[in-house]
């Protein structure tokens, strides 16, 4: 946006408890002490303000922290309407798609490779998929996902299982074998 609200205006209007943006005083039909916005069909709240749509999450990220984000926000826990100021981090495009969940609802990173019968685990790199390779189980393949991603992704990977017990599953798994 070229010339974006300043940090006096918004604060003027609107604040945020906990990550919610309330109306401070009267605004056209909202109404001061009102929950400001809605949520989209994207599962993003967003705020009407100057007839601009806002995410409210870049209004509170400049609630927060007296100015307008620098760059992409990513919501650390993975819940969109999660806008507590600290569930919230700058990052580039790159870093904010790294955590984005599985589309299938399933494992992120993978997928049964239809041929062996077996499970397939890749990973996005710099826009390519890396293969990691074939698994006899989809547990296997994602904890083969969870260790790339953890490598190459660092705090922005959304992984499978909780880091602390990927070791645990790994060594039962190595167990097994």
């Amino acid at each position: 946006m070229r010339n974006p609200p300043s940090f006096q205006h918004v604060s003027s209007f609107l604040r945020h408890e906990d990550g919610v943006l309330y109306w401070i005083k009267r605004a056209g039909t909202k109404t001061a002490g009102n929950k400001a916005g809605c949520i989209d069909r994207y599962g993003y709240w967003r705020v009407g303000f100057n007839g601009v749509m806002f995410r409210a999450h870049r209004i509170v990220w400049l609630l927060a922290h007296g100015e307008w984000p620098s760059f992409d926000i990513d919501h650390i826990n993975g819940e969109k309407a999660d806008n507590r100021p600290s569930n919230l981090r700058l990052c580039n495009d790159s870093q904010n798609q790294m955590n984005k969940p599985a589309w299938s609802g399933g494992l992120k990173g993978v997928t049964l490779h239809k041929k062996s019968g077996k499970y397939q685990a890749q990973i996005k790199l710099n826009g390519k998929n890396m293969y990691l390779g074939l698994f006899s189980t989809k547990l296997e393949a994602a904890i083969a996902y969870d260790k790339a991603a953890l490598k190459h992704f660092a705090e922005y990977a959304r992984i499978n299982f909780k880091s602390a017990s990927v070791a645990t599953i790994q060594k039962s798994v190595e167990a097994t074998t």
